[in-house]
């Protein structure tokens, strides 16, 4: 049997490999991230391993600091260990941009990273071209519980989305008219929808809007929240 050079393997194989490489248990005691280091080496190796290694490297992102990071240099800037902008991006940046964001299917934001990103950040994302911010996304676990953060997490809600958590990091999600007004319009914003898990307040207001949020999801087969309003 003719030996097959790594670089002629199908597409799905090479996502295997390399998925099996960002998951490896024992690169990641050994040195935290290095397997990540490693996708990202693939990545430039040569133009069979690029597209697959991209697609591996996003697939489930930590925060929105290595998005932003992807932005040109004369755009971005960091002081005192936090990302921001020197001004918007124009059309062709947020294209760069796109090209990762549309690789990211599973997003995981708290508070912590949130902190990583200025408030310029936070404007110019909410206001980014709807192609560019996460068109794909399939699982969102949202971990803040400011209000501020609301325009931001309105922004992730596309319609491709299949799990959304939201709660803060220790606590249910406190209740304000804004979360419930984006609560009420997830099954319209999210109609694919099948895993719910949102610990909304203990009034029973709050079981009014996550009731109305369920009534509206018609795919869901998982939830897990609060007694419901009958």
């Amino acid at each position: 049997m003719p030996h097959v050079h790594v670089c002629l393997l199908p597409t799905e194989i090479l996502l295997d490999i390399f998925t099996i490489i960002r998951d490896d248990k024992a690169l990641s005691w050994m040195r935290p991230f290095r397997e990540y280091s490693t996708i990202a080496a693939l990545a430039r190796t040569c133009r069979a391993f690029k597209e697959p290694a991209l697609d591996v490297l996003w697939k489930n992102m930590d925060g929105l600091g290595p998005l932003v990071s992807c932005l040109p240099e004369n755009v971005k800037v960091t002081t005192n260990g936090m990302m921001s902008l020197r001004r918007p991006p124009f059309v062709e940046e947020w294209m760069i941009f796109g090209q990762y964001a549309h690789r990211i299917h599973s997003l995981t934001i708290c508070y912590s990273w949130l902190n990583e990103i200025s408030d310029l950040v936070v404007e110019a994302l909410v206001s980014a071209p709807s192609s560019v911010m996460l068109p794909n996304l399939r699982t969102l676990e949202w971990f803040d519980d400011r209000g501020s953060s609301i325009p931001l997490l309105r922004t992730l809600l596309v319609p491709t989305i299949t799990s959304i958590t939201i709660s803060s990091d220790s606590s249910p999600w406190n209740p304000s008219f804004s979360k419930s007004a984006l609560l009420s319009s997830i099954g319209s914003r999210c109609p694919s929808i099948q895993k719910l898990h949102c610990v909304y307040g203990d009034s029973y207001e709050s079981s009014v809007t996550v009731s109305e949020a369920v009534r509206g999801c018609h795919e869901l087969v998982h939830l897990k929240t609060r007694v419901l309003n009958a």
